[in-house]
């Protein structure tokens, strides 16, 4: 027998709460006024299961009165979970590379269509309406010196040579010079054919800037070797390792004395010796001074362990090849992620687990938060967590904890987004600091019901600006200090900056050095080796030079030295200044000379 509901039966269907309240409202509208209705609400079936359904109604009317109302249901359950499920992957992919300024571009290279985020023009410093939106409006924003090295990287991607994996420079229309990471995949047809590139691009400027500081910094090298939190090495011509720190041999299980026995050829992936042993040679030939790869080490245990390696070769006085410094930072959690969600959503996916975005989602009326693996690993938070939040708090640093939950809750009063950094503690005491950007979800009614946020951790560079500082420190004090003479000078010759040693050699006070040019107390007849061997540096055909020469003292007196310049070049590897060191050899010219009356004596 049918069952014949009455109405408030038939409205009890409707799962309680906004949805029976809409259906409702719509029922009593067309009694009132016969508006038929056409809506998307969720019904809760006998079983208690709850179904979306595309609802529709409908009313009959005699003599101007409702006398009947009937309709129908579409089961959209599936097509409408897929959508809820979409628009929640769409708002977290625009926190995300929104709060990491991670850009996003689809190349159609059948129709040479480009499209870029909004984060792509903010990272280019152009505006949308200025980009043509074609592969040449891309290439012609390169730094020249870049541009056919982008163009071939781009080339060997769509013939299916290699991945799109590079960095470039890009110029923004005010002159101003930032480096770029970019990462693509290809798509191709039945044929194998490229058709569609789809990649990330973000700025790596900040952190490129403070390595090659770091770099120069050979005063807090040792500290920054020692205490980094990726592997380092000194490694030697043949391969063989000079010099380990603790990250490495943590890495890859060897201690430091059993690393010294072995070559990094014998450590290396057989696939992946070749590509190392080919980039290792242009820098035996000067076309290299550094390369960066990813490649696999062999672990002692047997597995293998992802790197990404940067290598830098270091010269003597002579410029002759010393030795390297070796970089390498183990990926392997990072290409454990790539693999195991790969069915993910491949922009979400290149937004978050390349960069390393934590991306997390707080769900305010049940305390809950929903997170991907990359937070579970900043955080150390264990993957079968039965309480995601409480194990995230326990992890900011006590220091920090109030000031976080304030933040929180202002969020949730609607009073200021999420955005702010703070320091966390790991369960091995480990400190790590955090930049976390989230932004508020709201409901229909207006009510925030959840934050949306991205975490990443910044450790690294703030370690390494720490170490900047440290090494600048340093230098200062060895400059001051020195017992023989230092000095800065610029591209003009002149002095710009002197240490009380070079002062007592010349018997000039430091302000009077700061208005002569080394010319102005340069003995007549050295002159034109000076010169000549500062017109090498400045034209980048030497990087130092050694000479002996002769000043001329305040009193007149002729002051013999040894002088030592070094070049000194800003990150695009342009001449800023020079570092003079200036033995004075007074007392040793001296003492020749009484040695050889002596001789002639005797």
């Amino acid at each position: 027998e049918d069952y014949i509901p009455n109405l408030e039966e038939g409205i009890n269907f409707y799962k309680e709460g906004e949805h029976r309240e809409e259906i409702t409202r719509l029922v009593s509208e067309a009694i009132s006024d016969g508006t038929p209705w056409d809506t998307e609400l969720i019904i809760v079936t006998a079983k208690g299961n709850e179904l979306w359904v595309r609802a529709k109604g409908e009313v009959e009317n005699v003599n101007g009165q409702c006398v009947r109302i009937y309709g129908t249901f579409q089961d959209i359950d599936e097509k409408k979970k897929a959508q809820l499920d979409f628009l929640t992957i769409t708002e977290r992919l625009a926190v995300a590379t929104k709060g990491a300024n991670v850009g996003i571009w689809d190349y159609n290279i059948t129709h040479n269509d480009l499209v870029w985020d909004d984060n792509m023009y903010r990272l280019y410093g152009i505006k949308k309406e200025d980009f043509k939106g074609e592969y040449e409006a891309w290439h012609s924003g390169l730094h020249p010196d870049d541009r056919e090295c982008g163009m071939k990287e781009i080339e060997m991607a769509i013939s299916g040579e290699k991945e799109f994996d590079t960095e470039f420079r890009v110029i923004w229309p005010n002159g101003e010079i930032r480096h770029i990471r970019a990462i693509a995949v290809t798509e191709r047809d039945a044929d194998g054919r490229g058709i569609k590139m789809i990649g990330t691009n973000w700025d790596i400027t900040e952190l490129k800037t403070a390595q090659m500081n770091l770099i120069k910094s050979e005063e807090s090298f040792e500290g920054a070797f020692e205490n980094s939190t990726i592997g380092m090495a000194q490694v030697g011509l043949k391969g063989e390792w000079l010099k380990v720190n603790r990250s490495l041999c943590e890495s890859l299980g060897y201690t430091e004395k059993e690393f010294r026995k072995m070559t990094f050829q014998e450590m290396t992936y057989p696939e992946d010796l070749d590509k190392d042993l080919a980039l290792l040679g242009q820098v035996f030939k000067s076309e290299l001074k550094s390369y960066q790869i990813e490649k696999r080490y062999i672990h002692k245990k047997g597995h293998i362990v992802h790197a990404m390696l940067t290598v830098t070769a270091v010269r003597d006085i002579d410029g002759k090849l010393s030795h390297f410094i070796s970089q390498v930072m183990d990926v392997s959690s990072i290409v454990q992620a790539e693999l195991k969600y790969k069915e993910t959503s491949e922009r979400l996916n290149m937004a978050t687990s390349v960069a390393n975005i934590g991306i997390w989602d707080y769900r305010i009326e049940e305390n809950l938060v929903i997170c991907n693996e990359n937070m579970h690993t900043i955080y150390d938070i264990p993957k079968d967590s039965s309480n995601v939040k409480d194990d995230w708090m326990k992890r900011v640093h006590p220091e920090d904890q109030e000031r976080i939950e304030q933040e929180i809750q202002a969020t949730i009063a609607d009073e200021k987004p999420f955005n702010t950094q703070f320091r966390g503690v790991k369960p091995n005491g480990e400190i790590i600091h955090v930049v976390v950007v989230g932004e508020a979800q709201k409901n229909e009614d207006g009510k925030i019901t959840k934050i949306v946020g991205a975490n990443w951790d910044i450790s690294e560079l703030k370690n390494a600006k720490a170490m900047l500082e440290n090494s600048k420190e340093s230098f200062q004090n060895s400059f001051e200090n020195a017992t023989i003479g230092m000095a800065i000078m610029g591209l003009d010759n002149r002095w710009l900056k002197v240490n009380k040693s070079l002062s007592k050699s010349l018997g000039y006070s430091e302000k009077d050095l700061l208005k002569l040019s080394f010319q102005d107390i340069t003995h007549s007849e050295d002159m034109d080796k000076s010169r000549i061997m500062m017109e090498e540096v400045y034209t980048n055909k030497r990087d130092s030079y050694q000479i002996e020469k002769r000043y001329i003292h305040k009193n007149g007196q002729q002051v013999p030295v040894l002088l030592n310049v070094t070049a000194v070049k800003d990150l695009e590897g342009n001449l800023s200044h020079t570092i003079t060191q200036i033995l004075d050899l007074t007392d040793k010219k001296e003492a020749e000379k009484s040695l050889n009356a002596l001789v002639k004596v005797t």
